[in-house]
C-alpha cells in the first residue's frame, strides 16, 4: 500500500486577496493576474511559488508586493494568521519543535515572549542558557545564579556589585566594580553569604 504526500491547503492572505496565497506547510505563492502600466497597457503576470528569504537566526520571510509598496512578513506568522487567526494581545509566533524552518501549521501557535523564550531553552537554542560563566569569569552554578533573571542564568555576585556601584556613583565615591563582584563571588561559593530571596510584594 503506497503511502501519498499530504494535499496541501492553500487560503488567501489577508489584505493580498487574489494575489497571494499560503499553505499550511509555510510556502508561499503569487496567483496570476493582469496588471494595468502607468501608460495604461495591461500585462498578465504568471502565478509563482515565492522562495523565502531565509536570516542568519533561521527564520524564513516572504516580500509581498502590493500596489509598487513591499512588504515583508514572517513565515511562521503568516501561517499563523491564515490558518488560526490573529494574535492574542501579548503574544508571538512560536514553534513548537524550535526549529524556525519548520512552518507547518501544526508546529506553530501563538504564546506569549515567556514561553518562546522557554520553549528556546528546552531546544537548546538559547545562548543564555548554555553560558556557564559570567563575563568576569564567575561560575554560573547555584547559589550564584540569580533566580529573578532566569532562563538567561545571570551571575548573582555581579548583580550585587552592580546594586553597589549604581548606589557608589549616587553619593560620588569611587568604586571597583571586578573587585567588589569578585569578593561578593566567594562569599556567595563559600556559603557566607545569603542566597537570593525574592522580595514579597
Amino acid at each position: 500500500m503506497c503511502e501519498c504526500a499530504t494535499p496541501l491547503h492553500w487560503l488567501s492572505v489577508p489584505e493580498y486577496e487574489g494575489l497571494y496565497e499560503v499553505n499550511d506547510h509555510g510556502e508561499a505563492r503569487s496567483l496570476d493576474r493582469v496588471v494595468t502600466e502607468v501608460t495604461g497597457k495591461k500585462r498578465r503576470h504568471r502565478g509563482r511559488t515565492l522562495k523565502p528569504t531565509i536570516l542568519a537566526n533561521g527564520y524564513h520571510y516572504i516580500d509581498f508586493n502590493l500596489g509598487g509598496m513591499q512588504q515583508r512578513i514572517a513565515v511562521h506568522r503568516l501561517v499563523l494568521l491564515v490558518f488560526v487567526g490573529p494574535p492574542p494581545p501579548g503574544t508571538e509566533g512560536c514553534h513548537g519543535d524550535g526549529d524556525p524552518s519548520n512552518n507547518h501549521v501544526d508546529n506553530l501557535r501563538w504564546g506569549t515572549r515567556s514561553s518562546n523564550m522557554l520553549d528556546a531553552v528546552r531546544h537548546g537554542r538559547n545562548r543564555n542558557a548554555a553560558k556557564s560563566r559570567c563575563l568576569r569569569g564567575h561560575r554560573l552554578v547555584s547559589p550564584n545564579l540569580h533566580p529573578s533573571a532566569l532562563p538567561n542564568r545571570n551571575c548573582y555576585a555581579c548583580r550585587l556589585a552592580v546594586d553597589r556601584a549604581g548606589y557608589a556613583r549616587k553619593v560620588g565615591r569611587s568604586f571597583d566594580l571586578v573587585a567588589v563582584a569578585d569578593r561578593y563571588y566567594h562569599r556567595i561559593m563559600a556559603g557566607d553569604y545569603p542566597c537570593y530571596v525574592p522580595s514579597v510584594p
